[in-house]
């Protein structure tokens, strides 16, 4: 397996304001909402199919370096497949599943690790130093994974009901140069 030569970028987020940015996977009808919200885009960037967000934003980063590695082997190399069930009290029950990585180290540092590419990790809670960070990533040609509260995404329809769930990743390959969003 090679080595992907550039290191991989990950920001988590609590704020929702400075990464509004791209998606993985598209709703059908909603990709010309996308391209008018990002006129300029990462040269080389492309977008593909994917089934996770997680894994579908790796392996957007892995292919941008050319090194096409699948979902499935992104989820196999990060520890298989974990799931997670649970309620609160006047809520619908949340079913999730993920990579379960390994004890001491994330999912994501864990496929780094398995596959010799180093991933950062910033977290701040401050929204100006998280657009900060990202801009600069951005703007060295760098896609970047962020963690973000879903329901804050423009594409996504709840039905009309406020959703927020805020384990959610995209990867951000550009931003509207005017608005800076």
């Amino acid at each position: 397996m090679q080595v992907v030569p550039r290191e991989a970028g990950l920001i988590s987020c609590r704020y929702s304001d400075a990464l509004t940015c791209s998606t993985t996977r598209f709703r059908s009808g909603q990709e010309g909402v996308l391209r008018e919200m990002i006129p300029k885009v990462i040269p080389g960037f492309e977008s593909i199919e994917t089934h996770h967000c997680v894994t579908g934003s790796m392996r957007h980063v892995y292919v941008y370096h050319d090194h096409p590695i699948s979902e499935e082997m992104l989820l196999g190399v990060g520890g298989g497949v974990g799931f997670v069930y649970f309620q609160w009290k006047g809520a619908d029950p949340f079913l999730g599943g993920r990579g379960k990585g390994r004890p001491g180290s994330g999912f994501e540092k864990c496929i780094g690790e398995r596959t010799g590419v180093r991933i950062s990790e910033f977290t701040t809670s401050s929204a100006a130093k998280a657009e900060n960070s990202l801009m600069s990533l951005l703007s060295l040609g760098e896609p970047v994974v962020v963690q973000l509260d879903m329901g804050f995404l423009p594409y996504f329809d709840f039905g009309g009901f406020e959703y927020h769930f805020g384990a959610h990743v995209v990867v951000v390959c550009g931003y509207d140069a005017r608005t800076g969003r």
